[in-house]
């Protein structure tokens, strides 16, 4: 099986416009758009936490040609790559997802009896 395509610096990528942020920078430049259409001139620039309402999340925010002089960011995980960037500038998974949580004391023992 081919192995997904790895975000970092310099990357091309492909979000729903829905899941692009700001959404009046979005909403303006792009009125009236479907709930399946995409930006796919995105060029990842930075993964970076941003806080909302008093939760920390990560995104990964771009530059793009469509939308000049804005900064635009997602949520990783609505980003599609189409190209990879130079594989010195990789992200690394997230913490959350490379590694599964250990399951509870004694899951795995037999029961006494």
């Amino acid at each position: 099986m081919p192995r997904a395509k790895r975000n970092g610096i310099g990357a091309r990528c492909a979000v729903l416009l829905r899941k692009l942020h700001p959404g009046n920078v979005i909403a303006e430049r792009f009125p009236n758009f479907g709930s399946q259409e995409r930006l796919y001139d995105l060029i990842t620039v930075k993964k970076d936490e941003v806080i909302r309402g008093g939760r920390v999340m990560q995104m990964i925010f771009f530059t793009s040609e469509t939308v000049p002089n804005e900064s635009l960011f997602a949520s990783p995980g609505f980003v599609k790559v189409i190209e990879e960037g130079n594989e010195a500038d990789f992200f690394e998974p997230s913490a959350s997802r490379a590694s599964t949580p250990a399951p509870f004391p004694g899951a795995h023992e037999p029961a006494e009896g």
